[in-house]
Order: structure tokens, then sequence, then C-alpha cells
């Protein structure tokens, strides 16, 4: 019983760890540029959670020309 309560507390402050850190990387977030069509592309939550970063770049699908390529941070 103890096992699960400990399991459980770290779970949720695993969770509350990540979405603060979602938060403040949301707020320094920025726009990024696409390579192809050079359109700003503001990050949704759902594209900050799930896409591959390495420093200033994110894999990021274009809503303009619809391709999924690496944009840089501007």
């Amino acid at each position: 019983m103890e096992t699960i309560i400990i399991i459980l507390i770290s779970i949720i402050a695993f969770a509350i760890a990540f979405f603060a850190t979602l938060k403040i990387t949301k707020m320094n977030n920025g726009e990024y540029e696409c390579e192809i069509c050079h359109n700003k592309i503001t990050p949704t939550k759902k594209q900050l959670i799930f896409s591959m970063h390495s420093d200033d770049t994110r894999k990021i699908r274009c809503p303009n020309c619809n391709k999924k390529t690496w944009c840089r941070k501007i």
C-alpha cells in the first residue's frame, strides 16, 4: 500500500514539473520559420510536446505548405 502511494506521489510531481517546464518553454518559444515557404509558425502545445527538436530548430508541419520540415527559431 505504501509503495502505491509513493508511486502516485512521484507521478503527480513529475506531471507538475513537466507541465510547468512546458509553460516556461511556451512563453519563451517564439516563432519558427519554415525552410520551404519561409512562413512564420507559432507551434501549438501538441507540437511542442511531440516534435523532435535540437537547439533552436524543431521538426514542425507548416500550416501554409503542409510539409513537415526542420524549422529554425527566429
